[in-house]
């Protein structure tokens, strides 16, 4: 049982991994506003609200970039993912 454990963990570390470069390559594409609302709101943890006024942006811009942000990397990752 070890050893199937070690595997998975395994596994999921390399899958992690994976997943991170490609969430970095994707925000890389992004606009440096935008990388900044994603990593704020997303991987910091962020209040939408908080990062809007650090950016100096009202709420209602901050919603809107924050989708079109998310829409353009679920589309640049769909690209790389075609064959």
């Amino acid at each position: 049982a070890g050893a199937v454990q070690s595997i998975e963990d395994f596994e999921s570390k390399v899958s992690r991994k994976a997943t991170l470069e490609i969430l970095e390559l994707v925000m890389q594409k992004l606009s440096p506003e935008d990388r900044t609302l994603i990593d704020l709101v997303y991987f910091e943890g962020w209040k939408l609200k908080d990062a809007a006024e650090v950016l100096g942006w009202k709420l209602s811009k901050a919603k809107v970039r924050a989708l079109r942000a998310r829409n353009a990397m679920r589309e640049y990752i769909k690209e790389g993912l075609e064959f």
